[in-house]
Parts: C-alpha cells; structure tokens; sequence
C-alpha cells in the first residue's frame, strides 16, 4: 500500500497552529472590519456554529446544527440575526421521535436480542453517537432495565480516544452529565463495560456467545471492526444490530437498513437473518421541526440549505418558503454574489 500522507506525529504538530483558542462568545478580528464570532452547535463537544460579519453585513454558517434535550452536549445557542445563513438540512423532511421513545426501542430491542441468547451489534460513529451510547447503556444497566450480568464492549480504537478525550472536558458538558460524571462511576467507567486493547481482543468477540452488547466503528459500516463482526453475527437469527445512526445511500449500513437479505462483506456473500432495528432519534443533528424553529429565529433576508440529501433539502425549502422566508438550494461550485 502506499504511505500514508501524515502520521501521528504530523497531527499533533498541526494542531500547534489552532490557536489562540477561542470560546463561545468571543468576538475575534481576522481582519480590519471583518470578524467572527462562535456559538454552541450542539452537535458534538465543542461545536460551533461561525458568525462572520464584515461591512455592516452578517453571514452565519450552522455546520452541522445539533438536536435539542441531548445527554452530555449542552442545547444549541440560539440563531444570531444575520443577513445571510447557510443552513444544513440533514433531516430536514421529517421528525425524530422523541429521545425517550428512542431509548425505550433501545431498550426493548437489547432485551430482544439477549432474551433469545443473542448478542447486539451497534454499529456506531466514533465522535459523540459512541459516547452517547454509553450513557444510555450506563442508565439502562444501573436502573437494572437490561440484564445486569450483560456484557457491553467498546471495540473501536477511534472510539475509545474520543471517550478518553470527552472525559477530560466535563464542564463542558450540559448540566445533569456533569452531575453524573462526577461521580467515580459513570457512563464511561462502570463494571459492565470493557474496553478492547487489541485487535487480538477484538477477533475473540467473533466467537463469543450470547449475551454482549458490542459497540464498534464505523457508524455507516463502511469499514473499521464491525465489518468483521457483520461477517461473524448478520447470518445468526439470534442475534441483532441495533443502528442508531444515518445510513447514507451505497453504504453497507443502508443496505443493511433497506431490507437486503443477502450482502456482500470482504467478498463473501453474507445472508442476513439476524434482527434489525434502526433508531433514528438518536441523531445528533436537528429534525425538521427544530431547524424550522432555528432558522426563523435568524430572521435573515436570504437562507441557504446545505448539507443534506436533495430530497431532505427541497422538503425543508419548501416549508420555509411556505413561512415567507427566501431560501435557496446551492449546487456544487455554484458561485453567489453576497
């Protein structure tokens, strides 16, 4: 294979160039007359949604715009007035279910799966779908919702230093995670969990019984541990996968999803009989009714939807234009006189 562009080493001495570090709130100037400023996204830890004004003229850019009465990441700031906004629509033609509905199919469908001698598969992205797994997890396991002599692994390298990392930063989390973190056990250290170290570790679970809860990357199974472990469990009726996470179209996830009964994994054909759940209201990105409600409180003379399937994206232009509101939907190297 050929070498790789960057290494470990070359990272952490980019990350020499972010600085000064800069809060939400601050107001920072690039340049004479031209500014920036942050606010929360509420999508992931540290987030942020950019505020750029220059010549008496506001342009906001959302990034990814995170849900509301999320575990751990704080609600998203409020829209700053602006003349122009760049929006993403991810979701933007139709709801989540509530969180609590979501955790209650969570939990109905591990009870599912260990009641019949199974285990769970939870295919799941590393950054901020992995930790919140965790927390749900943690809370199902301490109430006693789901059997206490479960197993639950993280099998994701990637995943394990993200959690390393969010638990470093508790005071940026919302206030009933700092309360729960600060505690000595919580939802990243509790004696159910376990934490593969080795991919020699991770080649055992192909082999283990029932009774596991196994979370591993990538979240669209595209590649990373749970592929081996979709070639070990999909053909096993016992067992199940749990997706709590967007399945964008041509990956493995959304075939999954869609109905496939039979996929191909590393070339082998792989039969699917094991159960199937997808819950959406797990996503970390705001559903149609709350980037409606966000968007209307920018107040901004012309919107652009960015950052989401065409269908998502005319949906949710056609309700806001339904508001009164001027909205546009970019192509691809589209150019736009501001």
């Amino acid at each position: 294979p050929p070498p790789p562009l960057f290494d470990v080493g070359d990272a952490l001495a980019a990350m020499d160039h972010f600085s000064p570090r800069v809060g939400y709130g601050e107001v920072v100037e690039l340049a004479p007359g031209v500014t920036v400023r942050f606010h929360d996204a509420g999508h992931i830890l540290g987030s942020a949604i950019a505020e750029l004004s220059a010549d008496g003229h506001t342009l906001v850019y959302t990034g990814d715009l995170g849900s509301w009465h999320r575990p751990i990441v704080r609600d998203p700031s409020p829209a700053p007035p602006c003349d122009l906004l760049l929006c993403e629509g991810t979701y933007g033609d139709r709801p989540h279910r509530s969180f609590s509905e979501s955790v209650d199919e969570f939990r109905e469908a591990i009870r599912t799966v260990l009641g019949r001698g199974g285990s769970v598969l939870i295919p799941s992205f590393a950054l901020e779908r992995t930790q919140e797994v965790l927390y749900v997890l943690y809370l199902l396991w301490k109430s006693e919702d789901i059997p206490p002599e479960v197993r639950i692994v993280l099998d994701s390298p990637l995943g394990s230093a993200v959690t390393r990392a969010f638990a470093r930063y508790p005071d940026w989390f919302d206030q009933e995670g700092q309360r729960l973190f600060s505690q000595p056990e919580n939802p990243f250290r509790f004696p159910a969990l376990a934490i593969t170290r080795s991919s020699e570790e991770s080649k055992r679970l192909n082999h283990a019984g029932g009774g596991h809860i196994i979370i591993a990357g990538s979240g669209m199974c595209t590649g990373g541990r749970i592929i081996h472990h979709l070639r070990h469990r999909l053909w096993r009726k016992e067992d199940g996968v749990v997706f709590v996470g967007y399945q964008a179209q041509g990956t493995l996830g959304r075939a999954i999803v869609d109905g496939a009964k039979r996929v191909h994994i590393h070339g082998e054909e792989v039969v699917v009989r094991a159960g199937i759940w997808t819950i959406n209201g797990f996503s970390a990105h705001a559903d149609r009714e709350e980037l409606m409600r966000w968007i209307g409180q920018a107040h901004a003379p012309r919107t652009f939807l960015v950052h989401g399937e065409a269908h998502a994206l005319t949906a949710l232009g056609e309700r806001l234009t339904g508001h009164g509101l001027q909205v546009e939907i970019p192509s691809p190297g589209e150019q736009v006189d501001l």
